[in-house]
């Protein structure tokens, strides 16, 4: 397996994918709310599929080997590090698009 096999999306353009796909089409079938868009999610789970399957090659090929630096990570994240919630998070997005949205 060559290296350009193995290479994983950015993971901006497999965002921006994603978003694109879930903006651009509806949820239900146009017309009829009862019955499920499922092209919508088939092509939603093909983007995230292809993503899992890059992070599969780059996880098992002997090219692209990296050796666990456990003393890194632990400076990076140390124990005492306290990352946000689901809840602070969605209220610092609430406030930063309020913001945008009443700028003048």
């Amino acid at each position: 397996m060559t290296k350009a096999e193995l290479l994983a999306p950015l993971r901006e353009i497999t965002t921006s994918d994603l978003n694109r796909a879930n903006a651009g089409n509806q949820d239900n079938k146009e017309g009829d709310t009862s019955r499920i868009h499922w092209g919508k999610f088939a092509l939603m789970g093909r983007l995230v599929n292809n993503v899992t399957m890059f992070q599969n090659r780059c996880r098992t090929s002997p090219a692209l080997h990296v050796q666990d630096r456990h003393g890194l990570y632990q400076q990076l994240f140390p124990q005492s590090l306290v990352l946000m919630d689901d809840d602070v998070r969605t209220y610092y997005s609430f406030l930063r698009l309020r913001k945008l949205t009443f700028r003048r």
